[in-house]
């Protein structure tokens, strides 16, 4: 374990700072080719939820970083709004190989929902993925939380992959608090069972905004507070 969190320390501060400059291009380059389409689907998807505007603000970046990343129906082509982006841009990585090579694995990632096996420090979490429970994810927080977590509770979201084998988020994580956390995983992985014969991998990766949903209406039952932060 602690090997692993060597590895995710260890990323060069380059590679890092790239990482994050491509994040940034790519929100830049979703909202100036897409957000005509993206930003009212994700309004649209809110909607459905019988909450105030602020609270429609704070759930906002997980239907629309899952649609980026995850839709084939928003852009031409079928592909992902992502997959474009590369495509558009593979010019600016063509001579930075091991830059290029951890940007391609985004092609393939989801969000998913974790709970938290060890903290190594405020900034570093060994997550484990709640649909592959064997698969231990050493995650670094580039944004400072809202809440600071408990180690028991649970945390849905989108996490990309460094080049030293660990993950960065790309937003906070919507927090599911330690007391609601059984019914809620029960809900997703009935679920889950109900697309069986379908990797848990493409479950989510295709039907999150219907899990998202699942755990919205259960946040929402159980009055869960959004976290009193400014949103803008």
């Amino acid at each position: 374990m602690q090997r692993s969190f060597k590895n995710v320390v260890s990323i060069s501060e380059k590679t890092n700072d790239q990482l994050l400059e491509v994040i940034e291009d790519f929100t830049c380059f979703s909202l100036d080719h897409y957000g005509d389409i993206l930003i009212p689907k994700t309004e649209e998807y809110l909607d459905q939820f019988p909450i105030s505007e602020k609270e429609k603000e704070y759930y906002f970046p997980y239907y629309y970083w899952w649609a980026v990343f995850c839709s084939r129906g928003m852009a031409a082509e079928k592909k992902t709004v992502y997959e474009l982006y590369l495509q558009d841009n593979s010019w600016k990585f063509k001579k930075k190989h091991y830059l290029e090579r951890v940007l391609s694995s985004w092609k393939f990632v989801f969000p998913s929902f974790f709970f938290i096996e060890e903290m190594a420090t405020e900034r570093i979490f060994c997550l484990v993925d709640i649909f592959d429970y064997f698969k231990y994810k050493p995650v670094v927080l580039t944004s400072k939380l809202y809440t600071q977590p408990s180690s028991n509770d649970a945390f849905t979201g989108l996490i990309l992959p460094l080049a030293g084998g660990g993950y960065f988020t790309v937003v906070d994580f919507l927090m599911i608090p330690d007391y609601l956390k059984a019914p809620l995983i029960s809900k997703l992985m009935r679920f889950c069972q109900n697309h069986k014969v379908i990797p848990p991998g493409v479950v989510l990766s295709k039907y999150y905004p219907e899990m998202l949903k699942i755990t919205i209406d259960h946040l929402i039952k159980n009055k869960v507070e959004i976290p009193h932060v400014s949103l803008s």
